[in-house]
């Protein structure tokens, strides 16, 4: 266990700098990025983790990798690129399991949130041959075979194999079509809500290729219209099943590499279930998947036999009302795996057989496991980070097998995000708190410190030049007497004899937690300027949210948005008896769901608050996607007043405040068409409303200077309004 001395000091000097501080502006927020605070974001490990390979930017703009002493920190080679002619403008990198070639990204162009393209170069470390593993078209997903000989990848919607000695490529599928069939890539509902983009896993021995086959062709398309710089705005067209509607129908297939030979081990297009994961096992006759229905209540982890494909059900579980994919599945060894499961309403940590027999219960308590940051298979240990200290907090934790000798290894009170090195020996942990910007340090896996990686050195420099007001902890009762957790950053020179306005920042969606002790970001910063200009900010979790056990969680199930907004309205009720408040002076903003909820208190809780920012709200359920939706509400058909009494679009007639709504037009995630549905209902009820509305923006609205124009955006109107 170990206390980082260097983030001491620079708290030390942040706060004796901050009698000589000048206040937080946007410019320095969004134009300067004076705090933006690195992580360490891509490392790649030798075989024995002797050594760490890594990213670096050279001083004429290219990239080159790099490998380090992992203890001493100490240059050894230059894998690629500073030290060659070959200065190719990579933007990430791949190495193959022998460590002998690598894969160089370049050219990227994002699709949607998790799915991006590009061309990739092989370069052979030994002879320093660079070639091009497949020039046609950009490539989705590559990934080289357990043994190093091959690179499989998804191009057109189709599969492809890499021969490495032969410098050949095989098309493997030949049925690819755009917004028909997809071929070891997932679909876009799949990528957006179980979190993955790659559908296809190698097998332990190299010779099979599993993928999952997406057909689409029944699936409605949604319609973007993209401005761009032309004479003719163009449209963009790709397959979105709304709440109720059609998904793709799924198969599961496997290809023998030497053959050619294809099977279809799983047929599910004539059922109405998801296949959510798909997993390579340590038996290389053996593929993983996790199938779960429609309404995702049921899960089962089924094995199948790649040669023989009987199919066996290894692990099942139902709820009343969802399961959620909280973490991957390890497989430890040809017989046993590691699972979580929320099961005992708290997240934990479970050990099973193939046959699925429960061998151990790793950890136990009323507290969750958040993340499994690695496995140990030769020692014997869990590393996992949890919630045993504070549902805010996340501290880096260690079992063993059995399920004995857990132990704390870092201690510092905040919010760790860690992760264990290919051979178990070190692990890197990026710490924050509320107080201190992200620092990434190295440390030995029984928690002893070897060194810091990244310091962010610049923002601590840039933090001691400002007056920062730091986040004050509280909680409320809400309906029923349950105790919500909040913060509160009150105004420079704050004086309680004052009466203040008050901001509320809300996320508020489920298992999603705003409430943490750690570095707030962008948000936060911005944050500090409305506090240099006399604000109140505020942040809740309310029901529903995370870190407190599912039970917590999950009782907004079927009602979505109704017992958060009776949240946000007892929060209102509770800052109105604080003296330093003024109740008229209510205001409240959020993005997404945060959206969505600011939409709901400025309608449904328009007699609380008198301001609201919603930006890319939704603002009918029945507009969003299916597996989104209907795990949380379950199908409109049987549940049409979960769907319709919490939408904001059903309550524009009740807007009493002054609303803003903001939208990116082509946002694939929530839709623009709920901001002009909205719009529609409001203009029907002779509401006066804002709006604004970010040209060929996704979800997330940002690019060149949008994101300092958005912030202008909601400042003006705090000013002006609040």
């Amino acid at each position: 266990m170990c206390t980082n001395r260097l983030l001491l000091t620079s708290t030390f000097l942040i706060s004796y700098f901050s009698l000589f501080a000048q206040q937080v502006t946007l410019e320095d927020i969004w134009l300067k990025y004076k705090y933006y605070d690195r992580g360490f974001d891509h490392i790649e490990w030798a075989n024995n983790d002797s050594s760490m390979f890594f990213i670096e930017e050279h001083d004429l703009g290219y990239s080159y990798i790099i490998s380090q002493n992992t203890t001493t920190g100490l240059t050894e080679d230059t894998v690629f690129g500073k030290s060659s002619d070959l200065h190719i403008p990579f933007s990430d990198f791949m190495f193959s399991p022998d460590r002998k070639s690598l894969l160089l990204e370049t050219e990227p162009e994002k699709l949607y949130r998790r799915s991006m393209k590009a061309f990739y170069l092989l370069y052979d470390r030994e002879t320093k041959n660079l070639d091009t593993i497949f020039s046609e078209v950009k490539q989705f997903n590559p990934s080289f075979s357990p043994n190093s000989k091959q690179v499989a990848f998804t191009a057109e919607n189709n599969l492809y194999s890499y021969d490495l000695n032969s410098k050949q490529t095989i098309q493997l599928t030949q049925d690819g079509k755009w917004n028909h069939i997809l071929n070891g890539r997932c679909d876009w509902v799949y990528e957006e809500e179980f979190e993955f983009s790659k559908a296809y896993e190698w097998s332990a021995d190299s010779k099979y290729l599993t993928y999952l086959q997406f057909d689409e062709s029944q699936v409605k398309e949604y319609q973007m219209q993209v401005w761009g710089d032309s004479l003719y705005p163009s449209i963009h067209s790709f397959k979105y099943p709304k709440a109720g509607e059609l998904n793709s129908q799924l198969k599961v297939y496997s290809i023998e590499l030497e053959t050619g030979n294809q099977k279809t081990l799983l047929d599910e297009s004539n059922n109405d279930n998801y296949i959510a994961r798909l997993y390579t096992t340590p038996n290389p006759k053996i593929v993983a998947v996790i199938r779960m229905n429609r309404l995702q209540n049921h899960l089962e982890l089924l094995h199948i036999n790649i040669v023989t494909g009987e199919i066996n059900t290894v692990y099942e579980e139902k709820s009343n009302t969802y399961i959620e994919i909280n973490n991957e599945i390890m497989y430890l060894d040809q017989n046993t795996f590691l699972i979580t499961s929320e099961k005992s309403d708290y997240n934990h940590l479970f050990i099973y057989d193939f046959f699925g027999k429960e061998l151990n219960q790793l950890t136990t308590g009323n507290w969750q496991v958040d993340e499994v940051v690695g496995v140990d298979i030769k020692n014997e240990w869990v590393y996992f980070t949890s919630t045993e200290v504070s549902p805010m907090e996340r501290q880096v934790y260690r079992v063993d097998f059995s399920g004995n000798n857990k132990i704390m290894l870092l201690d510092e009170n905040g919010v760790n995000v860690a992760e264990l090195s290919s051979n178990g020996r070190f692990l890197v942990n990026e710490f924050s708190n509320r107080k201190k910007p992200s620092t990434t340090t190295l440390y030995t896996s029984q928690g002893g410190f070897v060194r810091v990686l990244e310091e962010n050195k610049s923002v601590y420099e840039s933090l001691s030049q400002v007056n920062i007001n730091y986040p004050e902890s509280f909680t409320y009762p809400t309906v029923g007497g349950e105790i919500i957790n909040g913060y509160m950053i009150k105004p420079t020179k704050f004086n309680k004899r004052k009466k203040y306005p008050v901001l509320v920042y809300v996320y508020g969606g489920p298992g999603i937690q705003t409430v943490m002790n750690e570095w707030g970001g962008f948000d936060f910063m911005w944050f500090q300027t409305l506090a240099d200009k006399g604000y109140i900010v505020v942040s809740v979790d309310g029901r529903g949210t995370g870190g407190r056990g599912a039970a917590f969680k999950k009782q907004t199930y079927g009602e979505l948005g109704k017992k958060e907004t009776e949240d946000l309205i007892a929060l209102a009720k509770y800052l109105g008896t604080q003296t330093y408040v003024d109740q008229n002076k209510l205001g409240i903003w959020g993005w997404s769901f945060g959206g969505y909820l600011t939409a709901l208190c400025l309608t449904k809780g328009s007699d609380y608050y008198k301001l609201g920012i919603s930006v890319a709200p939704v603002t009918n359920w029945r507009f969003y996607d299916t597996i989104y939706t209907e795990r949380y509400l379950g199908l409109p058909s049987e549940n049409a007043g979960g769907y319709d009494f919490n939408s904001p679009i059903n309550y524009a007639e009740e807007l009493k405040g002054k609303l803003l709504l903001v939208h990116g037009t082509a946002d694939d995630n929530v839709h623009f068409q709920n901001q002009m549905a909205f719009q529609k209902a409001l203009i029907k009820s002779n509401k006066q409303f804002d709006s604004f509305n970010y040209p060929d923006k996704n979800h997330g609205i940002y690019g060149g200077i949008t994101r300092y124009h958005i912030y202008q955006l909601m400042t003006n109107y705090i000013l002006e309004g609040l």
